[in-house]
């Protein structure tokens, strides 16, 4: 029955068409057919997919689909879920699903699967809200930081002073201190007002594995000297990003210092580089975008679970010497580039950082500079 159905040539061509993404399974809960949008969000070929059941595809995770699907089967009712979690061998995705029985003279004999991915509406409302702690962060911060700077700049020449009439070298190292944690907090202000002020960045073609080099090359005797061994994966295929070079190069830097300074103990940096080049997150026209991936993977401590959520807000750290502005600044930039910036982790094993970039041939309407 199924095969004759999708044997149909206007049954095919409907189905491979729409941007919905559709299972269909038969009543031994084996799949018989999903369509190009249903391949390309759950990472797997129609081909191989077929005959298989949604444990072999999801492992662990179609518990809930699962038993939803068995609902459907026994009762010929259609179900609505909402927020069905599933992980591919990509990613983790949210589903809303909407299952329907496929029936015959004999009864419900499959099921026909609608599956929308709610992960990015998600990213969009944890983004506004972001966002708006950003710009409220920013207008602080703007009028805040220069208060601040005026009398710093007073006492860091009065400790100068002082420095230089003192005898004891003891004291004079002490005046020292002050100067240095003056400078200290002039650099973050400098970063405060940074974040404050309204960037309209040029974009242009940019090579990400060149700058990851260069960065990862300036960074080796800090690498020998914490006992830090250092892999680089980079795709040399990979096309240019489309972004703002210098703004790119700093967000790359704060994620491989952050990655640098969680392993005290010595331990592993692995970067890498890679093209996918039918990522189900879809632009306007429904079509899946093709993207540049890069991930910052470190040995170290681990971040709590508890801490995941607030990684990105103004001034949290968990360093001693930490602002809590890096991490931030990074997130902002990569918003700027429209891109996807992604944490796990893990205590005791390591953390992962993965920034998904738009390609500079999404973008043809451009003149492009290249980089």
């Amino acid at each position: 029955m199924f095969r004759d159905a999708l044997e149909n040539p206007f049954s095919e061509t409907l189905f491979n068409e729409l941007h919905t993404s559709i299972l269909i399974l038969n009543r031994q809960k084996k799949v018989v057919y999903l369509n190009p949008s249903a391949e390309r969000l759950l990472a797997v070929s129609s081909q191989a997919a077929t005959g298989k059941s949604l444990g072999e595809l999801l492992g662990q995770s179609d518990q809930a689909l699962t038993l939803h699907l068995q609902e459907v089967l026994q009762s010929g009712r259609t179900v609505y879920a909402h927020e069905i979690p599933v992980s591919t061998c990509r990613e983790k995705l949210l589903l809303q699903v909407e299952i329907a029985p496929l029936s015959s003279p004999q009864g419900t004999v499959g099921a026909l699967l609608w599956m929308r991915d709610l992960s990015m509406e998600h990213v969009v409302q944890e983004e506004r809200r972001v966002l708006d702690r950003l710009s409220m962060m920013g207008t602080l911060s703007s009028g805040l930081a220069h208060e601040i700077r005026n009398p710093l700049g007073g006492i860091r020449g009065a400790a100068q002073m002082l420095q230089r009439s003192l005898s004891s070298a003891e004291d004079q190292e002490y005046a020292q201190i002050i100067v240095s944690e003056v400078d200290r907090l002039n650099q973050l202000i400098t970063q405060l007002l940074d974040f404050a002020k309204p960037q309209k960045l040029e974009k242009t073609e940019v090579n990400i594995n060149q700058i990851l080099s260069q960065l990862l090359l300036l960074q080796k005797e800090n690498l020998a000297a914490r006992n830090i061994s250092l892999r680089q994966e980079f795709d040399p295929s990979m096309p240019p990003v489309w972004g703002h070079e210098d703004s790119l190069r700093q967000a790359f830097l704060n994620l491989i210092k952050n990655a640098i300074e969680a392993m005290e103990a010595g331990g592993n940096l692995k970067v890498s580089t890679g093209y996918i080049s039918d990522y189900h997150m879809q632009d306007e026209s429904g079509r899946a975008m093709p993207v540049a991936q890069v991930s910052v993977s470190d040995t170290g401590v681990g971040i709590p679970k508890e801490h995941l959520d607030s990684l990105f807000t103004p001034f949290f750290t968990t360093k001693p010497q930490g602002s809590g502005l890096g991490l931030m600044m990074t997130q902002r930039i990569l918003k700027e580039h429209e891109s996807q910036l992604r944490v796990s982790s893990q205590v005791g094993t390591g953390t992962t950082f993965k920034v998904l970039l738009k390609l500079a041939q999404e973008f043809p309407e451009q003149e492009h500079g290249k980089r």
